[in-house]
């Protein structure tokens, strides 16, 4: 992004403003301003023509025809430059959303002593809602919490008009955009749209923080929370209610932007990715599985 920005303060604020003072010394040139006197003009043109007149006129016409072509060139060189800008402001603001997301976790588990669980269950086993739903309280949605019927399955008569209700937050800004140049070898869901639909999931796996219904927190991250990611992004959208649908250890392994429902993105040959202390980065396309698997397992000494 910083790049972006160079690029914009230095055509932007050098170069143009430069272009339009030789446009218009250039254009002043071409067509001088009239004479105050009439009679004294036609009195000079009678005694002494201005031959130089006729013949620079021409010529400052020439270099205001190239003032006009660099002009345009500054501007096809900095036309690129502001949707790249804008896509590092839209990673940007993904990653605050996870930010916020990895907060919220860190305050529920301040509340309960470990982090939310992928889902919850009634007594049968049975899956009710998603961690999205029971982090609502400490992400500024305590009303819409307050709503949902928790001893209720996500997707009941009551519960499912909530459905297309997903606080912004869940939802990366890139996301709703169209692309053509992702390149993801098994993608079968590009551009599918879903009410309610959310860019971020958790990682579901017995060596992972998120094990079903089953909660884990700070003290299980054996090789420190700020190695272990907990919350990636994921191109393939989900509704945000859906307590079934977190990404598989063995999916999120792949690598990134391998599969769509893995850990993918919209952004350019990256996804952001969150750690157990809150952290965010984004990981490239060049990180391999292995280097995943680490990163993924509460403990990397798992073989």
């Amino acid at each position: 992004m910083r790049v972006h920005v160079i690029h914009i303060l230095l055509f932007g604020g050098v170069c143009i403003p430069l272009m339009l003072t030789y446009f218009f010394a250039a254009l002043n040139a071409a067509w001088p301003p009239k004479e105050k006197s009439r009679e004294q003009q036609e009195e000079k043109s009678e005694k002494e023509p201005d031959e130089k007149q006729r013949i620079r006129n021409p010529f400052t016409f020439f270099k205001f025809l190239a003032g006009i072509a660099v002009i345009g060139v500054v501007i096809a060189l900095l036309l690129p430059a502001v949707p790249a800008s804008r896509e590092s402001a839209r990673r940007m603001s993904c990653s605050n959303n996870l930010k916020q997301i990895g907060l919220a976790f860190h305050t529920y588990h301040d509340k309960y002593g470990h982090f939310p669980p992928a889902f919850t269950v009634d007594e049968d086993g049975k899956p009710l809602h998603s961690w999205r739903v029971l982090i609502l309280p400490y992400i500024e949605q305590s009303a819409l919490f307050e709503k949902i019927r928790l001893v209720e399955p996500w997707d009941s008569e009551h519960n499912r008009q909530f459905h297309a209700e997903a606080p912004r937050i869940f939802q990366c800004p890139s996301n709703s955009r169209g692309h053509s140049d992702f390149q993801c070898p098994t993608c079968l869901h590009n551009q599918v749209a879903v009410p309610g639909g959310t860019s971020y999931s958790v990682i579901v796996g017995e060596e992972t923080a998120f094990t079903g219904s089953q909660p884990k927190g700070l003290k299980d991250m054996t090789d420190g929370p700020s190695n272990t990611i907990v919350l990636v992004e994921r191109r393939s959208p989900v509704n945000w209610m859906d307590p079934l649908s977190e990404i598989p250890f063995e999916t999120a392994c792949k690598g990134i932007n391998v599969d769509a429902m893995g850990i993918s993105s919209y952004h350019p040959e990256c996804a952001n990715v969150a750690y157990g202390d809150g952290s965010v980065e984004y990981l490239s396309n060049t990180t391999n599985s292995e280097t995943l698997r680490k990163m993924l397992r509460l403990a990397s000494e798992k073989q």
